[in-house]
């Protein structure tokens, strides 16, 4: 034993401590590596055939009990046989009532708690957010969701909902308003919006100068998708009176070009460096720019703007 410590000690360079302590830990792991195999050993053992087969299928069974959590499975959630769907408002139906469409015990209850919270459905959507609700689900009952048209504030005041119906369903038209004047308090009025998200998108509207597509909405951090549908039905570029604030090329320096988000500080001085290589008289001829590809260009054209009057004008002013 004291020639097995003395070669341990030499061959990883132990302390005395160490080595003892290698000594003991060595069969524990043994022990804990071999413990599987001999348990099985012992249970084959001890155990008759018919034991054995018992054992099996009573293993078997417990595994079909339990759902797989990766597979849709609508028996957990409602059964689509039992789903009798008819004219409803999530916003006021009765606990009776959602289960009379078929839906089950808990997800009504769920229902009934998300609207108790103070939560209201503004759209059909919103059904989606509920915990439960799958969207095989959310199809059936979908063209019989009927959200009642919210009255103005007064009389005075344009109608922000149209109504509009069929045989089918009921739908809500919103008039919208224009993003590039929304306010923080009128995104906040989108579900999925809070305090943080509005100042984010309202932060990069201003530093790109505002919007001029609603696809951009995609470039905004942290936007889910969802969100930024339920955006598109409250709000569009229509208004023609909210321009897009654009950059002066003629004019605009390095680092008033390179803050815009779509430009980059090293795009900025090539495009500098570009401008006073070459005579720019519109901005189609940044394409000849090698860092600037069609998709960059069709991103960036809308926000930049050649005004060589501007220059005369300052110089006058400077005098």
């Amino acid at each position: 034993m004291k020639r097995l410590r003395t070669l341990i000690r030499h061959y990883f360079n132990f302390s005395r401590r160490e080595t003892d302590g290698f000594l003991v830990l060595v069969p524990i792991l043994m022990l804990i590596i071999t413990s599987p195999s001999l348990y099985k050993q012992y249970l084959i053992s001890h155990n008759t055939p018919n034991e054995e087969i018992e054992i099996r299928d009573k293993w078997l069974e417990t595994i079909a009990l339990v759902p797989n959590e990766n597979q849709d499975n609508p028996q957990k959630k409602y059964n689509s046989d039992k789903i009798k769907p008819q004219p409803f408002n999530p916003n006021t139906a009765s606990l009776e009532e959602l289960i009379d469409l078929g839906l089950s015990a808990r997800l009504s209850n769920t229902i009934l708690n998300y609207r108790g919270k103070g939560g209201v459905f503004q759209n059909k959507e919103h059904l989606l957010k509920i915990y439960g609700m799958d969207s095989a689900l959310y199809r059936q009952l979908e063209q019989y969701i009927v959200i009642p048209i919210q009255p103005s504030k007064s009389p005075d005041e344009k109608p922000l909902f149209a109504h509009k119906s069929n045989s089918k369903s009921t739908e809500v038209i919103l008039r919208k308003a224009n993003l590039n004047a929304a306010t923080e308090e009128d995104l906040r009025g989108v579900y999925g919006i809070g305090e943080v998200l509005s100042k984010r998108i309202i932060s990069f509207r201003d530093a790109l100068g505002g919007f001029y597509n609603l696809n951009q909405l995609k470039d905004v951090y942290g936007l889910a998708d969802s969100t930024r549908i339920r955006m598109l039905e409250k709000f569009s570029l229509t208004d023609s009176t909210v321009a897009v604030r654009k950059i002066n090329l003629a004019i605009a320096t390095i680092e008033e070009i390179g803050k815009h988000p779509y430009i980059n500080y090293k795009l900025a001085k090539v495009i500098s460096e570009f401008r006073k290589q070459h005579d720019i008289q519109t901005i189609d001829q940044l394409k000849d720019i090698k860092l600037i590809d069609d998709s960059l260009f069709l991103k960036i054209s809308p926000y930049l703007e050649m005004k060589s009057d501007s220059i005369m004008n300052n110089a006058a002013v400077l005098k």
